[in-house]
């Protein structure tokens, strides 16, 4: 029992480190003020420069940045792929998003036009806007 219930734990708690986000809230992320320089990407596991630069953002995190990632993947391919994939390795202080819709691309196109569908889409704000 206690065994069940540790597993549980460490399956909901990474499932929980990522927040999901609706297109909608995206633009607010997108120009959200920060005291601290500010870097949101749009990413997804099929797109290979994406993966490359998640990395380097975890790294800008760890120098003092505010690193927001955002996985546009399909429902199945964030299961398959990307959980696991997350799930590997240390997000501690990124924030981390999976945009809430049934077809993320175009739910994001309409939600924020100015992306126009290129991956990776990242945005750097300066600190306090």
């Amino acid at each position: 029992m206690v065994l069940l219930a540790m597993l549980f734990a460490c399956t909901s708690g990474s499932e929980d480190a990522v927040e999901r986000i609706a297109p909608t809230e995206v633009p607010g992320l997108l120009a959200r003020a920060s005291p601290e320089v500010h870097i949101v990407a749009l990413w997804a596991m099929w797109c290979g420069p994406c993966l490359e630069e998640v990395e380097v953002l975890r790294t800008l995190r760890k120098r003092g940045a505010r690193v927001s990632l955002v996985n546009i993947d399909s429902q199945a391919q964030y299961e398959r792929k990307a959980a696991p994939w997350l799930a590997e390795r240390d997000w501690s202080s990124v924030g981390m998003y999976r945009l809430d819709a049934r077809d993320p691309v175009t739910a994001l196109s309409r939600a924020v036009p100015d992306w126009g569908g290129g991956l990776p889409y990242t945005v750097v704000l300066r600190p306090n806007g």
